[in-house]
């Protein structure tokens, strides 16, 4: 029998840190993020930036 292979595709964490967080200056310096308030979670198609 074949040894089984995984691939994970998606990880999501959640915490609290009360305090706010400067999205726009994140996105400024994480390489392939993106800030856009006006579509939150949609990142532009064919794109290999992810949203912040």
């Amino acid at each position: 029998m074949a040894k089984p292979t995984y691939e994970i595709q998606n990880v999501v964490a959640s915490v609290t840190l009360n305090q706010k967080l400067d999205l726009e200056k994140i996105a400024e310096r994480v390489p392939n993020a993106e800030y856009s308030p006006e579509h939150p979670g949609s990142p532009d198609p064919g794109s290999d930036s992810f949203p912040v």
